[in-house]
């Protein structure tokens, strides 16, 4: 249970990192189309123009609910309960998707596989049994 909530909190990380990267990332295409550095109001303005606005902020919540998410899971496996086990694969495999096509890209992606994984090794366990 202490990888599953180690890999669960750096899944966290990962998905704080991947909204810093993709407002970066976003600066820069504008920045390049431009033709020379822009403010980041400048950038804001573009994609009001371009009626895109609803990305940034369906992206940003998006990542923002998966940090949560697997703040709560590598908690519940810290505390060696299994409660979260199922939903952290299920957020994990929507964030993969979210990341790809909205907003977060391969480092979103990256959280929702450690999710998935996290959420995999905290699946309860059955007994072994031994027979003779």
């Amino acid at each position: 249970m202490r990888l599953a909530a180690t890999l669960l909190g750096c899944a966290a990380s990962l998905h704080v990192a991947s909204i810093v990267a993709s407002l970066l990332v976003l600066h820069a295409i504008v920045s390049s189309s431009a033709g020379g550095p822009v403010s980041s109001e400048q950038v804001f303005e573009v994609l009001d123009r371009l009626g895109l606005t609803w990305i940034l902020y369906v992206g940003v919540a998006a990542q923002s609910a998966f940090f949560v998410l697997s703040v709560l899971g590598a908690r519940t496996a810290w505390e060696h309960r299994n409660g979260a086990a199922v939903p952290m694969i299920a957020a994990g495999a929507v964030a993969i998707v979210i990341s790809l096509l909205i907003l977060g890209g391969v480092i979103g992606a990256a959280g929702g596989v450690l999710s998935v994984i996290g959420g995999a090794l905290s699946l309860p366990q059955r007994p072994m049994r031994y027979t003779a």
